[in-house]
């Protein structure tokens, strides 16, 4: 079950952590304005619209437990309405603040 809203704890003292990689649609690399959302327990977290056709870079940070981005939470992104899961949560992985997410849509 979700954990609530998206809670932002980026700070100086909390660096961000990040999700980022390649981007194609229908082969291509995705064009430079294609927002790309994280989504924690299909939460939609923090967006961000690449500046630089076919990859992403999206910075966010754990949350306490009555945030949708808790530790354990699964991560996904979402792209024109598609949701690709990274297979990792939150915390796991040995808390490495760095996923690496390809995504290829159709």
């Amino acid at each position: 079950a979700a954990g609530g809203p998206y809670c932002n704890n980026i700070s100086p003292s909390s660096p961000p952590n990040s999700i980022f990689g390649t981007l194609k649609i229908g082969g291509a690399p995705a064009p430079v304005g294609t927002i790309v959302t994280a989504l924690f327990d299909g939460v939609a977290g923090p967006s961000t619209t690449i500046a630089t056709a076919g990859g992403y870079k999206i910075n966010w940070s754990a949350g306490g437990g009555g945030c949708a981005n808790r530790v354990g939470a699964t991560i996904a992104v979402s792209v024109n309405g598609h949701v690709v899961a990274s297979g990792t949560t939150v915390g796991g992985g040995g808390g490495t603040p760095v996923v690496r997410l390809d995504v290829e849509l159709p």
